[in-house]
C-alpha cells in the first residue's frame, strides 16, 4: 500500500478566501493490471476551522479515511 504524502496548504487558503466547499479526493494504487489507479471521492464539506493549518489536517484525516 502507498502512503499518503504530506498536504500542502493551498486546498485550505481557497477555502478561506472562497468559502467553496472542498471535495476530498483519494488516489488509491490497485492491484488490478488493467487498471492502475482510482479516484475516491469524498462528501463536500465546509471546515469547522479557520486555521489553514487545522482545515488541512481536517482534509487529511478524510482522504485518509477513503483510501485505507
Amino acid at each position: 500500500h502507498g502512503e499518503i504524502r504530506e498536504f500542502r496548504l493551498g486546498t485550505a487558503e481557497i477555502f478561506l478566501r472562497t468559502g467553496a466547499h472542498i471535495v476530498p479526493i483519494g488516489i488509491k494504487q490497485l492491484t488490478n493490471p488493467t487498471r492502475k489507479i482510482r479516484l475516491v471521492f469524498g462528501k463536500s464539506f465546509i471546515p469547522v476551522s479557520t486555521s489553514i493549518e487545522e482545515i488541512t489536517r481536517e482534509l487529511y484525516v478524510k482522504v485518509a479515511e477513503l483510501v485505507k
